[in-house]
């Protein structure tokens, strides 16, 4: 590194200095940290999974450990406890570390626990308070309603804005809001992420419609403060698929939105909502699209599954509810009249024909993904809010007087410029897969 000004040798001024050891704060530390760790790690007989290197895997005959690392914290899911408390051995011979025993808050994230029904709930309360207060919506009345099923946003003319009109929203703290909700919808609130998603393409042309709908996601918020998100269950774990789109849903690009969802028989572990990067000629084209991400992360999650020695049955379905696009998916004699489709979105095709992905058609009105494309009525987006795995109290205003019960899925469900979100889904993995997979010992 350059020398310090003030500190430099004398007659030696253009000289550098090589450290002899990483210096906290300085860009290339958090490298040399992962190289010592990764390197600590796979000496102790552990595994770095190939497609997510933040997850390692260590199967011994005295029993399994999984660990997940955040930059340099750690939770670790044990079949027994003796193999965590030799983990914490391991770890003391190198670094000095604090134990914090069994897991209960991890980057903002509360934790609790239920070893009878074999369940964890996640929830950011914390940051919900956070952002109702920046937003002075303190005194407000909660929102039963997230979005408007009949909004429709678009970016504002600016020659129909006037002067003092600028200047109002120049004041409101329109992309501080979004980042925050952004933060929440990817972390722990699938519910509130198409609506994030659709006002975060705004941030640099809003108008007073815009904020106001951001106020009404926090308003919303409000009234479902305590929302959990709850996974796994008794039941076995189970790789369901659910994927949507809205045709030429933007009014200003004619674009499409899609969307899909991940379960493993509980809560929802993998969730996006992106607006897609052509132009649909028609919903069929659309749906198609989207399933093609839906497939990738599909095999993604496949191929994590199998790094932990759990490999999911083969051609588990992805739930779609368009025929089009599953017979366009199956019968290669269609592809004459979509030739102009990108070469990239067949891709879909080929994993299908290969037996590694399959679509299978699931009811518009029990497809999850909806809830990821469309703003929904109230009765629609309260079904599907509970197939997502999030449960309030019996005794809150949303579900008043009303048991919650979560639904069980049995591989298919049953019952009467390009903004993206996306889950970070290292940790739902990790949580959901200790409590499933190894049940005896998470810290």
């Amino acid at each position: 590194m350059e020398q310090p000004k003030g500190f430099e040798e004398p007659g030696k001024e253009t000289w550098v200095w090589m450290l002899q050891k990483g210096l906290y704060g300085m860009k290339q530390v958090g490298r040399i940290w992962n190289k010592m760790m990764n390197k600590a790690m796979i000496s102790w007989g552990f595994t770095c999974l190939a497609c997510e290197s933040c997850i390692y895997y260590r199967r011994r005959d005295s029993g399994i450990v999984i660990v997940a690392v955040h930059v340099d914290d750690f939770l670790s899911a044990a079949h027994l406890p003796q193999e965590n408390t030799a983990f914490r051995a391991q770890m003391k011979t190198i670094w000095n570390i604090l134990d914090l025993g069994k897991a209960r808050f991890c980057v903002g994230i509360t934790i609790s626990h239920d070893r009878l029904a074999r369940t964890v709930s996640l929830s950011q309360t914390a940051l919900i308070d956070r952002i109702i207060t920046q937003s002075s919506q303190q005194d407000t009345y909660p929102a039963k309603m997230l979005m408007d099923p009949g909004l429709k946003l678009r970016r504002p003319d600016p020659s129909k804005m006037t002067t003092h009109d600028k200047a109002e929203l120049a004041k409101f703290p329109y992309r501080l809001l979004i980042g925050c909700l952004l933060y929440l919808s990817v972390a722990l609130r699938p519910d509130i992420t198409y609506a994030v998603q659709q006002l975060s393409q705004f941030l640099d042309s809003y108008s007073y419609m815009h904020w106001n709908a951001a106020i009404q996601i926090v308003c919303y918020l409000k009234g479902t403060w305590e929302l959990k998100l709850v996974l796994g269950s008794t039941n076995p774990i189970s790789l369901v698929r659910f994927t949507d789109s809205d045709w030429a849903n933007c009014l200003d690009t004619r674009r499409s939105v899609g969307g899909y969802a991940f379960t493993l028989g509980s809560g929802v572990i993998s969730w996006a909502t992106w607006k897609q990067k052509t132009v649909a000629s028609s919903s069929c084209e659309a749906e198609y699209m989207a399933a093609f991400e839906c497939g990738k992360e599909a095999i993604w999650l496949q191929t994590l599954l199998s790094g932990i020695d759990f490999t999911p049955a083969a051609s588990t379905p992805i739930l779609c509810d368009n025929n089009a696009a599953i017979n366009l998916s199956e019968d290669p004699s269609l592809h004459q009249q979509v030739k102009h489709i990108d070469i990239k979105f067949h891709f879909l095709c080929k994993h299908i024909h290969s037996g590694d992905l399959k679509l299978s058609y699931v009811n518009t009105h029990d497809n999850i993904a909806n809830i990821f494309t469309k703003a929904l009525d109230t009765t629609k987006f309260e079904k599907l809010h509970l197939f997502l795995g999030l449960v309030l109290k019996p005794t809150t205003w949303f579900h008043s007087r009303r048991s919650v019960a979560m639904p069980r899925w049995g591989g298919v469900l049953r019952s009467g410029q390009y903004t993206v979100t996306k889950s970070n889904n290292m940790f739902f993995y990790f949580f959901l897969l200790s409590f499933l997979y190894l049940p005896d010992s998470l810290s």
